[in-house]
This record gives C-alpha cells, structure tokens and sequence, in this order.
C-alpha cells in the first residue's frame, strides 16, 4: 500500500492510500499483526492498512512506524494515540540515510 506517487522528495500524494493486490493479505482470522511503515506522514496508510487486517479476520492490530512526520499528521488522534509504537516524531520531511548520493 502506497500513499505518494513517487519515492522523490516532497512528492506529490495519492488522494488516498492505493492498494495493489489486496487478495495477498490472505486470511489472517485470529491472529496478532503487526502493521510496519519506514514513515508516516499523514497517518492515512497505516491506519487503512490496519483496517484491512481486521477485515481480513485479524485478532489484534497493532502498528509500529520509524518516522512520524508530525508536520503532515491529520488523523483526529495525535500520533503517539493512533499508532502503538513510534521510533522517532520529526517536524517535516526525511531523508533517510540511503537516499542520499
């Protein structure tokens, strides 16, 4: 599941998360998922990917991003309320260390 058009920097996002092949996700009736995201922008992709779960039959959902962007955060909950576990909160875009030249 994506939510930008492009991995480029300040690139130009989907009107909403796009799924690609949601049949993959499988049955995952009763068990524990995980949702894992490099980055977290908005908050869009992780919780819709986290509705697919509990969709697909999941018994707990929980979610772990590495980089909250606050910045662009727009879900109704704060970002430390909406996802389980949050390596770092930032202010404004990243650039992670193997995308640079």
């Amino acid at each position: 599941m994506v939510h930008t058009a492009s991995d480029e920097i300040d690139a130009a996002k989907t009107a909403a998360p796009a799924v690609f092949n949601p049949s993959s996700l499988g049955d995952l009736t009763g068990l524990d998922v995980l949702v894992v995201d490099d980055i977290a922008g908005s908050g869009d992709t992780a919780e819709r990917t986290a509705e697919l779960a509990r969709a697909a039959g999941a018994a707990k959902v929980r979610t772990a991003i590495w980089v909250v962007n606050a910045e662009n955060w727009r879900r109704a909950q704060p970002p430390e309320q909406a996802v389980t576990y949050i390596g770092q909160r930032v202010e404004g875009w990243v650039i992670f260390p193997w995308e640079c030249p």
